[in-house]
């Protein structure tokens, strides 16, 4: 339960704030994406890793869960049949993201983050072109391309009337 002091600093944060641009980071390397592309497309074809359709509930995405995290146990879960893609997320979630969240919002060391899940999303006009206007059931989430070989894409911020694509690697 959070005290009034800290129950007011995370609606500062997350709920009343409204921000006027969209920022994008380099995460990985366009090496490192086509190696992490390749990684999941051959656990796919070997039929050691299967695409997912209904883990979320109310925007099911195509994915492969890669990291887990809990906050409750401190279990955390690395996909063994993506260890490359595993480590590489869990790096760039422990070190880059949290360094840019703390830098974008202010946040002191005293202010945990954590995260919960990352995964890898496969969009295709077959089976899954997009989803509908939607807010992630969390406070911080970003989206981090690993190919840029597609037409259309991104993602659109209707309270910035703007969209973002962002090139391989970018986040």
């Amino acid at each position: 339960m959070l005290n009034g002091d800290d129950e007011k600093y995370c609606r500062d944060m997350y709920l009343d704030r409204v921000y006027d641009s969209v920022k994008k980071i380099q995460m990985f390397t366009p090496e490192e994406s086509d190696a992490m592309v390749q990684e999941i497309k051959d656990s796919v074809e070997s039929n050691k890793l299967t695409w997912t359709e209904k883990r979320h509930d109310m925007y099911a995405t195509r994915d492969i869960q890669i990291v887990y995290h809990s906050d409750y146990t401190g279990e955390e879960r690395l996909q063994k049949h993506a260890p490359l893609t595993s480590l590489n997320a869990k790096n760039a979630l422990d070190s880059k993201m949290v360094k840019e969240y703390r830098d974008m919002f202010n946040l002191s060391e005293e202010y945990p983050i954590t995260y919960q899940e990352a995964f890898v999303v496969h969009y295709s006009p077959e089976k899954q072109k997009s989803l509908n206007v939607h807010t992630d059931g969390s406070p911080l989430s970003f989206v981090c391309a690993l190919n840029d070989d597609f037409e259309g894409g991104g993602t659109h911020f209707p309270y910035l009337n703007t969209s973002c694509i962002p090139k391989k690697g970018e986040c």
